[in-house]
């Protein structure tokens, strides 16, 4: 082949998209680096194949920010429907419409998302669901998302979502097994004045009011001055209001950090769950940092009991101990100490205050 030729093959090559001139790694880096008008000037023009422009199409509109909508989003999607960032397209374009909280649009470009690599948008129906009274899908939307993502925090708002489908349909006990599954599990990392309050408002709701004051006492006491222990105050008066015979004045309001709070905190029959007149608890170690303590509880956890890191004054010098239960009797609270021993945890009983 001459050599003229041979160069006029390669221009017609690269002309006819043989050849990108960007891909989309550097448009992402572009995105990422806030370097918008580079991005805005490259062209789609000749060199760039279908992927690559719908990346382009996508990282353009996000720079728009709060001026994108949602229909630059969905034409995207729809002429890069089969294409990864068309897709993420439709996901941008349901969002908005759900945060303006126009659902039936907002369902038309979720459900049009069909890439494997995809599981945000199972949560979003989910949400739309749970916002418009069809609780059954939003239970099964956010069963399939808990079941697709891989991420601990999605997970938890999986669960917590099931739990609230539950619990707008006055079905208590079914969101309190949600919850003590949360609760078990590793999910929970930061809503645990979030789980705790709504353990405590479906026990209540089935008239298991010792627990629920004992929630509420917990959330009270780890959360104060918060939404939720503001919340978890205003539910303890209402509890008294109508069982006066259950809690006193002074249960209400914060309880002091060197307290133990009254939570039961295993699932061995043995160790039966607190009420409002436990004497005793477990002390299962005391540690001179907040973090040696939390190592203990986590190690609890693993054997399924609860622990509690509160803090006490020895020889002057703040430490942090760890409880685990709450007994009505001494000979209660040493049986669970066994159990504990046989665990591989030492602890001797400790009476409150």
């Amino acid at each position: 082949m001459k050599k003229s030729n041979f160069i006029s093959v390669i221009i017609l090559f690269i002309y006819f998209g043989g050849i990108s001139a960007i891909n989309t790694k550097e448009i992402i880096n572009l995105f990422n680096s806030n370097k918008y008008s580079e991005l805005e000037g490259i062209k789609t023009e000749g060199t760039i194949d279908k992927s690559t422009a719908a990346c382009l199409a996508y990282h353009k509109n996000k720079i728009k920010l709060d001026k994108a909508d949602a229909e630059s989003f969905r034409l995207i999607g729809q002429k890069y429907e089969d294409e990864y960032w068309g897709q993420l397209s439709f996901l941008e374009a349901g969002k908005i419409c759900f945060l303006v909280r126009d659902y039936p649009n907002a369902l038309s470009s979720l459900n049009k998302i069909n890439y494997l690599g995809i599981s945000e948008h199972y949560f979003w129906i989910s949400q739309i669901y749970l916002k418009i009274s069809e609780f059954d899908k939003a239970i099964k939307f956010s069963q399939d998302f808990a079941k697709k993502t891989s991420i601990k925090a999605y997970q938890e708002l999986a669960h917590f979502t099931i739990a609230e489908a539950y619990i707008l349909q006055n079905k208590y006990n079914k969101a309190l097994n949600t919850l003590r599954y949360l609760q078990q599990s590793a999910l929970v990392e930061n809503n645990f004045a979030l789980l705790h309050y709504k353990m405590g408002y479906c026990s209540e709701m089935i008239d298991n009011f010792e627990s629920a004051i004992l929630f509420y006492r917990k959330v009270i006491m780890d959360f104060p001055y918060t939404k939720y222990g503001n919340m978890a105050e205003n539910r303890l008066y209402r509890i008294r209001s109508s069982n006066k015979e259950l809690i006193s004045i002074s249960d209400i309001g914060y309880i002091e950090s060197n307290k133990v709070s009254a939570q039961s905190v295993t699932n061995t029959e043995s160790v039966k769950n607190a009420t409002a007149t436990d004497k005793y608890f477990l002390q299962a170690g005391v540690f001179s940092t907040y973090k040696n303590a939390l190592k203990q509880v986590n190690n609890l956890k693993k054997k399924s009991y609860d622990g509690e890191v509160f803090t006490k004054e020895v020889n002057g010098k703040s430490m942090y101990a760890v409880a685990v239960g709450s007994y009505s009797s001494k000979d209660e609270a040493c049986k669970a100490a066994e159990i504990l021993k046989k665990d591989g945890f030492d602890s001797f009983v400790q009476q409150r205050n």
